[in-house]
């Protein structure tokens, strides 16, 4: 039961860890949304990111508000992992920021915002991928703990009717 408890305890930092990340890729995209003055075909990669922000938003709070299954975020998670992982590879590629290399802490300076939030929000992409993939690996083994719980509940269950079936059939 303890076990139990750690893992929703895990699952629901996870979740938080995943709401604050998505929350910074959302501003971050919508402020270079809002100053950017090019039209939606040039701006395609920006507002897909904005989707998949917004989508895993509400996701989030829709599993936080009912509850959901652990089995069926397992797929939530999965799907949602792949579109943070598109969105990341979607930003590396994007040569319209005229950062150098994504990666290349050293050279982002304070003056320099635009590099610096181009940065973080490709940084906090990889960040909400990756906790979604944690996230859909430990409800994969939330659901095989409760499932394992249920075999051991059932096979309790016929083991205790066996010994109550051999004792009636002892007396005799």
């Amino acid at each position: 039961m303890v076990h139990m408890r750690f893992l929703q305890l895990s699952s629901l930092t996870l979740r938080a860890l995943e709401l604050a990340s998505a929350v910074v890729v959302v501003g971050i995209t919508g402020f270079f949304l809002a100053e950017s003055d090019a039209g939606a075909w040039n701006n395609g990669r920006l507002i897909y990111t904005e989707v998949v922000g917004a989508v895993s938003l509400v996701s989030i709070l829709l599993v936080l508000v009912s509850r959901l299954e652990p089995f069926f975020q397992i797929f939530l998670d999965i799907l949602l992992s792949f579109l943070w992982w598109s969105v990341s590879g979607l930003l590396l590629t994007l040569r319209e920021f005229p950062c150098d290399w994504v990666f290349e802490w050293m050279n982002v300076a304070p003056f320099d915002e635009q590099c610096g939030k181009f940065t973080a929000e490709v940084a906090f992409a990889v960040v909400s991928a990756t906790l979604y993939l944690a996230s859909g690996m430990l409800n994969a083994l939330m659901e095989r703990h409760l499932f394992r719980q249920q075999v051991s509940d059932v096979r309790s269950h016929y083991l205790k009717r066996e010994m109550r079936q051999s004792q009636t059939d002892s007396q005799v």
